[in-house]
């Protein structure tokens, strides 16, 4: 429809590799916020660089961008969404869940033991393998129906409380085969990462530790603990950084080495 989209299909192909582009167009429905329609002259509206820097009235702290992106996937496209400070921290939340559930499948701790598995009773086996397939198809299903992201979102958030059962119980673990686990597992990545284009995000300043391990380091030089003060002094060199003793205090600098 002229103008706005023949004007976003230009940006778009002059700003990406040239091809057919998108085959569907979808428009998200209305954004309010606390309830109410966001105009600058009520003084609610916020800019992108306001919500990832916090500088706004409206909120109480800084939101990262796959915090929001997370809290827009919680609505159907169709669907108004109401902006919030407390809906803003509830993404983040299950922003973080979904982080830990990738990390869970990177840990191992779903690794069952084939010994175990071949033990069981076959019908077992397989009636458990098939509702674990079963759980990691739904988030596809919900995706396929008119892209309804927050139920896919609710069913993923099904397929890792699973995970986490299995997780702590390698008895439970044993009568899924690796097989489903692993289709299972895939299903998560593909969902969380490649569809909804979630990606972890570092939370901590590098700064802010390595002053906690300076801090470390000095307790225990003054302790005279010095396995632990060597145990430092390495795990540091190894990222890099050399811990230099000067007559006013600790300081470090990058390794030229």
């Amino acid at each position: 429809m002229f103008p706005h989209h023949e004007c976003e299909i230009a940006q778009n192909e002059a700003s990406n590799t040239p091809g057919t582009g998108a085959r569907f167009w979808l428009h998200n429905n209305m954004l309010t916020v606390n309830g109410q329609k966001m105009s600058k002259s009520l003084g609610n509206f916020v800019t992108l660089n306001e919500m990832f820097q916090g500088q706004s009235a409206v909120l109480s702290q800084a939101y990262s961008p796959m915090t929001l992106r997370f809290f827009f996937l919680q609505a159907q496209y169709r669907s108004p969404i109401d902006l919030s400070d407390e809906a803003l921290q509830a993404a983040r939340k299950g922003f973080r869940k979904l982080m830990n559930g990738l990390r869970l499948l990177d840990s191992g701790k779903l690794t069952s033991n084939r010994e175990e598995v071949a033990a069981l009773n076959e019908q077992k086996l397989a009636a458990n393998s098939q509702q674990l397939t079963a759980l990691a198809a739904k988030p596809f299903e919900f995706l396929n129906d008119d892209l309804n992201t927050p139920r896919a979102v609710a069913a993923v958030f099904d397929l890792l409380k699973r995970f986490n059962t299995l997780a702590a119980s390698p008895a439970a673990l044993a009568e899924v085969s690796p097989e489903a686990v692993a289709e299972a597992a895939a299903a998560y990545r593909t969902v969380v990462s490649d569809i909804l284009g979630l990606r972890d995000e570092p939370r901590a300043s590098a700064e802010d530790l390595l002053a906690l391990a300076l801090g470390f380091y000095q307790e225990a030089k003054s302790e005279k603990a010095y396995d632990k003060v060597d145990q430092i002094r390495t795990a540091l060199k190894g990222q890099g950084i050399v811990i230099k003793d000067t007559k006013t205090g600790v300081e470090w600098a990058y390794s030229e080495e």
